[in-house]
């Protein structure tokens, strides 16, 4: 029995941090970032909370520098590929 491995994807409109199976990832919607790793949780910046608050006008959570870090680019680049 093959065993999937699950990576954690950023949620820019909850602000959360969740685990996703890496066959699922294709099916992640617009706004969520896949990572490499957890971001750590000692950032000067935003204190562990991965976003600098919610931005008012549009109601999302920009994500801080922290995890800009360890977003996953070989998977965003094939989701857009995927999407086109």
């Amino acid at each position: 029995m093959e065993t999937n491995k699950s990576i954690p994807v950023y949620s820019v409109f909850s602000g959360i941090i969740y685990d996703v199976l890496e066959s699922d990832v294709k099916l992640l919607d617009v706004g969520q970032i896949p990572l490499t790793k957890y971001p750590p949780n000692n950032c000067k910046k935003c204190y562990g909370r991965h976003n600098r608050g919610r931005n008012q006008q549009d109601y999302c959570f920009p994500p801080c520098s922290c995890l800009r870090k360890v977003v996953n680019v070989d998977i965003v680049r094939s989701l857009e590929n995927f999407r086109d």
